[in-house]
């Protein structure tokens, strides 16, 4: 099974998709999960700032940081991520 997924390097081309992963697992787990009553204003402010496309953008291009990113082979989609 683990042999449908990969890990690589995040890339410029993937942002968007980083970008949309990162705010559904972050609403999965804190608003979800942990039930904290987030208003959707601040979680839209704090995703324009922070998780849009450009954020992780300026990330990928930092050579003081790494995102990783595992996807599935068959289509290409994005699993999960990892940051330094």
């Amino acid at each position: 099974m683990d042999d449908q997924f990969f890990i690589r390097r995040a890339d410029i081309s993937g942002i968007n998709a980083l970008s949309q992963l990162y705010q559904k697992t972050y609403r999965e787990t804190y608003a979800e999960d942990f039930s904290i009553p987030y208003p959707e204003n601040d979680l839209e402010a704090y995703f324009r700032s922070s998780a849009s496309p450009e954020s992780f953008a300026k990330k990928i291009i930092d050579l003081k940081r790494t995102i990783w990113v595992k996807a599935d082979k068959r289509n290409g989609d994005l699993i999960a991520f990892a940051s330094t």
